[in-house]
């Protein structure tokens, strides 16, 4: 009788042991990071710590004094790990792509008290290699809307150049051989030659620019004009828009794209955020207006625009 119980007992403590055995293995396994001087560089599973690219951050952090140690999503993620460290940094060219799980463990280390450095459009990309509609998923806990490339398409990035004395470059921060294009705005009531200074900050000398400005385009007599011979025949009611006359205006100037929202029909001062020129110059916002083989005359596109860039008057 004794016999039996005890076989019975080793039978029921058998996978008990095994159990424990695996518990201490996967401690064993998982490797802490700590000390209050530490970042992490967060990489994907496939990406090794010796790549060209890892070995970039490293170096750099390695000459500035920093202490940053590389970590794997799946270590992140795992509740056994011990990541100790004063913040997290998100790399960009090679942590493009993330899944819900790891977003939402951001937010939550983040929510936590910890600190995190996402790096331009690190973790834009699904799995499958697609930006999600909208917006980042990280956008509300970085506090800002960014890769809106459903909305802005080709136009969200732009390159351009910069021109500056030595020490306004020293002051901002530009290193040698870069430069930033400054754009000046004005409404002029005049076409011509429209000279203007640039202030570029406490004892820097003024930059002196001149800028060619366009008649004041009149929106009664220029752009109505252009709506009632190609637009009106569809709008209304396609769209939910009216571009007859008396009600156009109010239809358009700081007023939501119902196909389009948040993005704005017409943005005063602003062509490139405007639905309106973007769609009849055919770069973006859908289909190119108006519908059909023959786009607007270019002189006509320009008109518009020019009307936008005048701050987009009722006049």
């Amino acid at each position: 009788m004794k016999k039996g119980k005890m076989y019975v007992c080793i039978a029921v403590l058998a996978p008990l042991l095994l159990l424990g055995v695996g518990y201490v293995h996967r401690l064993e396994g998982t490797t802490p990071v700590s000390g209050a001087d530490t970042l992490l560089l967060l990489l994907p599973d496939d990406i090794d710590f010796n790549t060209p690219a890892v070995r970039q951050w490293l170096d750099a952090a390695s000459e500035e004094g920093l202490h940053v140690e590389p970590i794997h999503d799946s270590d992140f993620l795992d509740p056994l790990s011990t990541t100790h460290a004063a913040g997290v940094i998100l790399p960009d060219q090679i942590h493009r792509n993330a899944n819900d799980v790891l977003i939402g463990q951001l937010y939550r280390y983040v929510r936590t008290g910890g600190n995190l450095m996402v790096v331009y459009d690190a973790c834009t990309w699904d799995l499958n290699g697609h930006f999600p509609p909208g917006d980042s998923r990280l956008s509300t806990l970085v506090g800002v809307r960014y890769a809106l490339y459903d909305l802005y398409t080709a136009a969200t990035m732009e390159r351009t150049r910069v021109t500056g004395t030595s020490a306004a470059m020293r002051d901002i921060g530009i290193p040698p051989g870069s430069s930033v294009v400054v754009n000046v705005s004005f409404n002029p009531q005049t076409g011509g030659a429209k000279p203007c200074a640039i202030a570029v900050g406490p004892g820097i000398p003024d930059v002196g620019v001149t800028g060619s400005a366009t008649a004041l385009v009149s929106y009664a007599a220029d752009i109505q004009p252009i709506f009632n011979s190609s637009c009106t025949s569809c709008h209304p009611p396609q769209s939910g828009l009216d571009l007859t006359p008396g009600v156009s205006y109010g239809n358009l100037v700081n007023h939501v794209s119902l196909g389009y929202a948040p993005a704005i029909r017409v943005v005063p001062n602003d062509p490139t955020n405007s639905v309106l020129y973007r769609k009849i110059a055919g770069t973006g916002f859908g289909g190119r207006m108006p519908e059909g083989p023959n786009p607007l005359p270019q002189v006509l596109i320009d008109k518009v625009r020019n009307w936008i860039l005048q701050g987009a008057l009722n006049n």
